[in-house]
């Protein structure tokens, strides 16, 4: 399976259109020219490997115990008072991995 191209992703305006790149690799995708928002949807892209990698970090500090007794205090009681939140949290992050980790 593939995996996506590694960050860091940078953008910029080219002959109308947005770029994605890599400064190592080159281009990674380019945006509509007629899209009203194109500029944000490069932001967005050129976000996305920093996105998963936070993701992913904030998945480990919730799931994983790292035996640090406050550390560990400290997520059950955001887990405790705030469960149908981070439970959604935890959910569509899970969600936006998984969907990264199908073309791996």
């Amino acid at each position: 399976m593939n995996k996506h191209t590694p960050g860091p992703w940078e953008y910029g305006e080219q002959e109308g259109e947005y770029v994605i790149w890599n400064p190592d690799i080159g281009t990674i995708a380019t945006t509509c020219a007629d899209m009203a928002d194109q500029e944000a949807n490069a932001a967005l892209i050129a976000a996305a490997p920093e996105l998963l990698e936070a993701l992913q970090g904030l998945m480990d500090a919730f799931i994983h115990t790292e035996g640090n007794k406050r550390g560990n205090q400290a997520k059950t009681d955001i887990i405790k008072y705030n469960q149908p939140y981070v439970s959604g949290a935890l959910n569509r992050a899970r969600h936006a991995i998984e969907r990264t980790e199908a073309t791996r």
